[in-house]
């Protein structure tokens, strides 16, 4: 059965916990002296065009903000869906 709303938080972890796992990943790679950034930098020129494409577009959603799209309303009576839009002076 669902918590109420309004009642308070008990239990789980708190706002702002790291994930055992994730702080497990950055100890380790402190321990190594390992910096991602700089290791991607480092092996990026190296790769085959086809798989700086790749990991460019892996990072993309890092580093911008995903945008919504335009939503528009065509007219039924548009012809094959082909709307002409004026703008007025």
């Amino acid at each position: 059965m669902a918590r109420p709303l309004g009642t308070p938080k008990t239990g789980g972890r708190k706002k702002g916990t790291p994930n055992k796992q994730t702080l497990w990943l950055q100890d380790q790679l402190e321990s190594q002296s390992i910096d991602v950034a700089s290791k991607i930098f480092e092996i990026f020129p190296m790769l085959a065009p086809e798989k700086q494409v790749d990991v460019l577009l892996n990072l993309l959603p890092y580093l911008y903000p995903k945008r919504k799209p335009i939503e528009m309303d065509v007219p039924s009576d548009a012809e094959d869906g082909i709307i002409f839009v004026t703008t007025e002076p």
